[in-house]
């Protein structure tokens, strides 16, 4: 685990690197802004559908007839959805603030949460639990150690936990 969590680290710390070399990013706001609209409405819009009409969207959208083995499956697909619809509407809304030179920290941020969740994803893989986020507790100083590594100094507990959050992305 830790083997990975380094190699994960080193690969940040060139990635921060690259980052700070890069040109400012130019966002167009309302195609942004459209995209994470329609996502949000497609969300609401398919958790009003009847769950038999679910099974049909599903049904027509993976190309099998209903049946007792889709009807099982529709939930979960629903479900798949729902996640994917709103990790789609999360990402246009944290895109939106990484334009210009003032979004170079937010998309830092962005990097370093979703290197955390590479870490925290190593330490469940390691049979370890949840890891814990609060300073002192062994994930905690595991991935401060190796954030510092990688040359982030601003590793605070309220970090950690925003990066294990659902709403890690904004």
């Amino acid at each position: 685990m830790e083997d990975e969590i380094r190699r994960q680290a080193e690969r940040l710390r060139e990635q921060l690197g690259a980052l700070e070399q890069a040109p400012p990013l130019a966002i167009d706001a309302d195609a942004l802004h459209a995209v994470g609209e329609a996502a949000a409405a497609l969300r609401t819009a398919l958790a009003a559908l009847p769950r038999e009409q679910r099974i049909h969207v599903t049904s027509a959208e993976l190309g099998f007839m209903p049946g007792p083995a889709l009807e099982a499956f529709a939930d979960k697909h629903a479900a798949g959805f729902d996640k994917t619809l709103g990790a789609l509407a999360q990402g246009a809304a944290a895109v939106s603030g990484w334009a210009g030179e003032a979004g170079r920290a937010q998309r830092r941020a962005f990097l370093v949460r979703g290197y955390l969740r590479g870490f925290a994803h190593q330490w469940r893989q390691a049979g370890k639990g949840e890891p814990g986020t609060d300073e002192g507790s062994s994930f905690y100083e595991l991935a401060a150690r190796w954030l510092r590594f990688a040359g982030v100094d601003d590793v605070t507990p309220g970090l950690v936990r925003h990066a294990l959050s659902r709403d890690w992305r904004v």
